[in-house]
């Protein structure tokens, strides 16, 4: 067995440092995707209740039908309904991020599958809305491929 030197110690303090610094990207780089798979799953919920939120203000405010699918929402009716998605969205959905919104009268045995064959009644319709959220990543990694969040929100018209 030999001496452990003042030299011995310093090259192994060196070691140390050198797995730290090859180590810390890793452990950032799986904290910031442990951080997106969080965000996205939040906004795929701010979505989701946010397209239920539209398909009941266009139900009670007479919107539709109306398509406006060309990746920027211009139409009036839309524009209301992306407001109405960015204010039921938390503070975590933005208008601008809307690519997509529909809205269409649809049969109820369409949406509803909980429905027997006498309540409600079939030949009812509901105020459908579609929904596309473009979702951007923070991980630069992952941040040049967004991931568009669909949703659909149903309404029973009055």
């Amino acid at each position: 067995m030999g001496r452990v030197t003042s030299s011995d110690r310093h090259a192994e303090r060196g070691n140390q440092i050198i797995e730290f610094a090859l180590l810390v990207p890793v452990m950032i780089t799986v904290l910031m995707l442990a951080v997106d798979g969080g965000r996205l799953m939040t906004a795929y919920n701010a979505v989701k209740n946010a397209s239920r939120e539209a398909a009941h203000y266009a139900a009670t405010e007479g919107i539709g039908p109306v398509t406006d699918c060309d990746g920027t929402i211009s139409e009036t009716d839309t524009i209301k309904l992306a407001q109405v998605i960015e204010n039921e969205g938390s503070g975590l959905l933005k208008a601008n991020k809307v690519t997509c919104i529909t809205v269409t009268d649809t049969p109820i045995n369409l949406v509803c599958g909980w429905c027997s064959s006498t309540s409600p009644p079939q030949n009812q319709k509901v105020r459908a809305v579609h929904v596309r959220y473009q979702f951007e990543f923070i991980n630069p990694v992952l941040s040049r491929n967004p991931i568009t969040i669909y949703s659909d929100g149903a309404w029973h018209k009055p």
